[in-house]
């Protein structure tokens, strides 16, 4: 089970930031449908990282006011990648503004690289990280 989002938050107030990104369902509905949430906070290994995979569709199992008030600290950096969608659904969702966004795809292009790279493409470039793609549409909903 993973960590209660009070126990998120108040890691992301000692480290000062986290990164998150979403899974969603955008396909044959009026308004996309958030199935996903992936935290990363700071950890030990500075070159791991901590994730934690968060489940909105798991009934009466998550309460996101605590990682609400944590976007919306301008104290507290939000790291994304091609976050625009992320932070419509969430702001939607959680009913909180999004304050303090570190894009790295839009840090990327300040930095000289193509517009639009995407996250995989950033990894190979900057890093010569090569990530496996095993799909390329995931249905997160579970629904066939």
């Amino acid at each position: 089970m993973p960590p209660e989002a009070a126990e998120i938050a108040r890691r992301a107030r000692e480290a000062g930031r986290l990164g998150i990104d979403t899974e969603f369902m955008g396909e044959g509905r009026y308004r996309p449908e958030l199935c996903l949430v992936q935290v990363s906070l700071p950890s030990e290994d500075p070159q791991l990282g901590d994730v934690t995979l968060l489940d909105p569709l798991a009934e009466n199992t998550f309460d996101p006011a605590p990682l609400a008030e944590v976007l919306a600290d301008p104290d507290i950096e939000i790291v994304l990648h091609a976050g625009r969608q992320d932070v419509a659904l969430l702001r939607r969702l959680w009913h909180c503004d999004i304050r303090n966004v570190f894009d790295t795809q839009v840090a990327a292009g300040f930095a000289g690289m193509r517009a639009q790279l995407s996250y995989e493409g950033l990894l190979r470039e900057v890093l010569d990280v090569r990530l496996r793609k095993t799909a390329s549409f995931t249905r997160w909903t579970g629904a066939r």
